[in-house]
């Protein structure tokens, strides 16, 4: 699994996780300071509640587009991939529409916005195939380049937005960038796949649907579970505390998204070479540990930057949230908690099955909810954090106990 060019995907997954990022902590610093923290609020909440509804929709379609388009490549069973293309066209029509309908019995928004939020699902839900195609054939240099064109985009956004003061302009430019994804990773697996050859690819086949949901159903309530609990605990802190209090929670969490970029490199680049050598030889164990050692002394190296550098960070987001460098410490604490979970997930998922996880990981949702308000009544705002914490211990100390039984580490 380590070898030349499982580091130079490292190498170019990690630019573009940067740049993807550091482009999203560099549009939120400019917002802050430019922009009504209602108005920043709105906008964290609104990508977060796109996100999370795509996440429910996606059926697992992610890691299956990963695992068919790494494992089918070779033979071109192309009416797997097809398939993959057209259940997520299937799924945005009908979430889209669902979400125009239904979306002002969870937030009350005006008719504009439901169209816009119904759109930006659309073409989230579109995105996730050729995403994680591109991973499955592993092109990560040219998804380097993309994130660059990407950046770009997102930025003039910003720009536009704080010149005309209005919000609605950043998320237009958040749809554009991910229709430019869509359109150039598809074209990049056009190049790599037998793929677009044939229309008769894309029709829906009952073999292909049935491989697909063997895989991807189980894998989809995971990645429901995992959505969910980051919406919902911002959807308490918004509704108990504040806009100023969930626009701290969304900062805190994209500063902890870029903390875990090694562990999320690692995950995204493990599965597939993990389903090329299943039929060959077992995960080698020394490899397992050494990634698990890589990737923890990267989030510590991390933990400690940011400690040191918490106090600067807010003052970056403007006066209001200079009082909350504590929250950025407890974020770098928790992604260091969870690292060892991205690689030790990813081998229960393909040595073991993907319903072991799941079951994991529902212990851990029903531990996150069922903790949330007694520590926050004793804690306060931080109470959410800390119930995020915990969870990602209990996650890990069941995670390794299992990998320890079954031997896979």
């Amino acid at each position: 699994m380590i070898n030349k060019i499982f580091f130079f995907n490292v190498i170019w997954s990690m630019g573009s996780h940067i740049l993807s990022r550091g482009m999203l902590l560099l549009s939120g610093m400019l917002l802050a300071r430019n922009l009504p923290v209602d108005d920043f609020a709105t906008y964290n909440f609104f990508i977060m509640t796109a996100t999370i509804i795509s996440n429910y929709s996606s059926m697992g379609l992610g890691v299956s587009s990963s695992r068919f388009f790494a494992e089918k490549k070779e033979n071109q069973n192309t009416l797997i991939l097809g398939n993959l293309y057209s259940i997520s066209l299937i799924l945005a029509i009908i979430s889209s529409t669902l979400t125009f309908l239904f979306i002002d019995k969870v937030w009350s928004i005006e008719t504009y916005y439901k169209w816009l939020i119904s759109a930006t699902v659309f073409f989230l839900i579109l995105n996730i195939v050729p995403t994680g195609g591109v991973m499955g054939v592993e092109k990560y240099k040219d998804l380097f380049f993309l994130s660059i064109f990407n950046t770009f985009i997102m930025l003039i956004g910003v720009f536009i937005t704080i010149k005309t003061n209005n919000i609605s302009i950043q998320i237009y430019a958040y749809i554009l960038s991910i229709v430019f994804l869509i359109s150039a990773q598809s074209y990049i697996l056009k190049e790599e796949t037998e793929l677009f050859r044939k229309v008769e690819n894309f029709i829906i086949r009952k073999n292909a649907i049935k491989e697909i949901i063997s895989f991807g159903g189980v894998m989809s309530l995971v990645s429901i579970l995992a959505a969910t609990a980051p919406w919902l605990l911002g959807k308490i802190i918004l509704d108990k505390y504040s806009s100023l209090y969930f626009s701290v929670y969304s900062i805190g969490l994209q500063w902890f998204s870029l903390a875990m970029f090694i562990p999320g490199i690692v995950s995204r680049l493990i599965l597939p070479r993990l389903v090329k050598q299943y039929k060959v030889d077992n995960q080698s164990k020394k490899e397992v540990r050494l990634t698990l050692l890589v990737t923890l002394s990267v989030s510590l190296l991390f933990l400690i930057i940011g400690t040191i550098l918490s106090p600067h960070i807010m003052n970056w987001y403007g006066k209001e949230y200079t009082d909350f460098h504590e929250v950025i410490i407890l974020f770098f604490i928790i992604s260091v908690i969870y690292t060892p979970i991205n690689v030790l997930g990813n081998i229960i998922i393909i040595k073991v099955n993907t319903r072991s996880w799941l079951f994991i990981t529902s212990i851990w949702f029903v531990f996150i909810l069922s903790s949330v308000y007694p520590l926050m009544s004793y804690f306060g705002f931080l109470g959410a954090l800390y119930a995020q914490g915990i969870a990602a211990i209990l996650l890990n100390i069941i995670s390794y106990h299992f990998c320890r039984k079954k031997e896979l580490i």
